[in-house]
């Protein structure tokens, strides 16, 4: 009885910070009230102990990120460098940061294909996710937003496509799997804009669907499946399944290696693609 009227006293005095006038003194004469009954019971409780982390926040990999990598598309080789000035992917090291947790800013990713020039990949301005398990007491929604530039190919045989400016945002719930595992459900929106609207221009919404498995402290698995239902006449729906796992070798270099199978209309593009990522 002790133990459930202290978890249910720091239950409703932590509601307090989101409280405001009338309720908020309400909820403060709960608190008190529960406080007022805890005090008549002459028992001790046992609190429970906080588990050490493996890595502390100030042990994590520093926030600058350049990789180099080599992959397949469709068949066609190509080499990608990426680089980012801040701050942390769910894919990168998860010691010392936030458990499904991601902010990037000013991602860069290009590649360059056998008998092809350098090109723009993908550049983000800004993304955030967070993918917060729910549990018994707390409810939170998950949910994210990446604004900046990715590639259409609307067609099988053109690997490159098209680039076209894209502003995604959704929202959900993640829940905890084991120990460790997190699997987030959200509901997407998709708006892009390209040079030949005709041909780039979408807007849609589907099912995301991630999954986040630490393996180990060095081993980490993802899983990323996506739907885009099309409201666009000029573009077919799309869907694609990104599974990637990464390998930390020290503080600040990993290892990662992935695979995805994309349809953005014109047909199925496979791809994989390992690179060594340093932080920096």
């Amino acid at each position: 009885r002790a133990e459930v009227l202290e978890l249910a006293a720091e239950f409703t005095t932590y509601g307090l910070r989101n409280r405001s006038g009338a309720e908020r003194n309400e909820v403060a004469d709960q608190a008190w009230g529960l406080f007022a009954a805890r005090s008549q019971i002459d028992a001790e409780t046992k609190l429970s102990r906080i588990p050490t982390p493996d890595t502390r926040p100030d042990q994590g990999h520093l926030p600058a990120r350049f990789g180099l990598g080599v992959g397949a598309r469709a068949s066609r080789r190509f080499y990608s460098l990426h680089l980012r000035p801040a701050y942390h992917e769910l894919t990168d090291p998860p010691g010392g940061y936030v458990r499904g947790a991601e902010i990037e800013f000013l991602d860069l990713k290009l590649r360059h294909y056998e008998d092809a020039q350098v090109s723009l990949e993908s550049f983000t301005v800004l993304g955030i996710r967070s993918l917060t398990p729910r549990n018994r007491l707390f409810r939170p929604i998950s949910w994210r937003l990446k604004a900046g530039f990715e590639r259409l190919r609307a067609q099988r045989d053109d690997v490159q496509g098209s680039l076209i400016g894209a502003l995604h945002g959704g929202a959900g719930q993640s829940f905890a799997v084991g120990k460790h595992a997190t699997i987030g459900l959200l509901a997407d929106v998709v708006v892009g804009v390209g040079t030949r609207c005709a041909d780039t221009c979408l807007a849609g919404i589907g099912p995301n669907l991630t999954m986040l498995w630490p393996v180990t402290s060095r081993w980490l698995l993802n899983v990323d499946g996506r739907v885009q239902l099309l409201g666009t006449g000029g573009v077919a729906d799309r869907f694609s399944v990104h599974f990637g796992q990464s390998v930390t070798l020290t503080r600040n270099l990993a290892l990662k290696l992935g695979g995805r199978w994309e349809d953005d209309g014109g047909g199925v593009q496979t791809e994989w693609l390992a690179s060594l990522d340093w932080y920096f």
